[in-house]
């Protein structure tokens, strides 16, 4: 069996990193949430690398210390007005609020490709 590719979720609010990780872990990928940029670059120095990171809007102006791990990210924003501070800061897309599983689904496939495994795979999420 393949491992699933890894999807690092940061956002500040629980509902939210549960909600975007169940999605993702039920289609397929391997999901890790955090609550704190300490956390995430902690993933990040792992040697296992995501292949996307989903970021709350909250965190976008941290995205610079983030983007060095080469690691594309893609932010959740509560509105449109987001969408320019976040393309600047190197993220390759913006989902505004509330996030569509069919609009999730396709960023993450576009950054990740399809999920190597269905439901019941390795899920490391805080669900």
């Amino acid at each position: 069996m393949t491992e699933a590719q890894l999807i690092l979720v940061l956002d500040d609010s629980p509902t939210m990193r549960a909600s975007v990780a169940f999605t993702l872990w039920a289609e397929g990928y391997h999901v890790r949430t955090v609550a704190t940029r300490q956390e995430a670059l902690a993933q990040l120095r792992r040697s296992e690398r995501p292949c996307l990171l989903v970021l709350g809007q909250s965190f976008a102006q941290r995205m610079p210390r983030l983007r060095r791990f080469g690691v594309p990210v893609v932010v959740l924003g509560a509105e449109r007005g987001g969408h320019s501070a976040a393309n600047a800061g190197g993220a390759v897309g913006v989902l505004c609020k509330p996030v569509t599983d069919t609009k999730l689904l396709a960023v993450v496939r576009r950054h990740c490709g399809p999920p190597r495994e269905q439901q019941g795979g390795s899920a490391d999420a805080n669900l």
